[in-house]
């Protein structure tokens, strides 16, 4: 019983970025974007656009553009929420998230930035190879 409060603590590192809020944060992401994708496929303007699977359901059609206009403002909203909660981590609880986004892990040592430096060189030509090869693949194909 002890080790389960001890979560609660603020002595205790976090040392991933993968925590159940984020999971639910996820879900109700993907499901608020689903949710516009197939109302936007029964939803119609009246005007200029009608969607491509309006003709099935031509008496719903006025419901499907409603829930399609409301879920809009629901994912703007979300959005806004994900920012702030990225900044209340990276700059009040001084977390580093955004890096520890990207890998899934926390920053404990520093990164030596002279191993970086070393060949720059290779760098740009890698950059630039990898920039270039499609477009000259695409023009020597076409």
């Amino acid at each position: 019983m002890i080790d389960g409060l001890s979560q609660f603590s603020k002595a205790k590192s976090i040392t991933s970025v993968r925590t159940p809020i984020g999971s639910y944060s996820t879900l109700i992401f993907i499901i608020t974007l689903l949710s516009i994708s197939v109302s936007g496929l029964f939803s119609s303007d009246d005007v200029l656009y009608d969607a491509p699977l309006v003709f099935l359901t031509s008496d719903y059609t006025s419901y499907f553009t409603y829930i399609h206009n409301i879920l809009h403002y629901l994912l703007y909203g979300l959005i806004v929420i994900h920012i702030l909660a990225i900044m209340y981590y990276q700059i009040f609880k001084k977390m580093k998230i955004i890096e520890r986004v990207l890998d899934g892990y926390s920053r404990i040592e520093k990164t030596n930035l002279v191993s970086i430096n070393e060949k720059p060189l290779i760098g740009v030509l890698s950059l630039l190879i990898l920039t270039f090869l499609p477009v000259l693949i695409l023009i020597y194909f076409n």
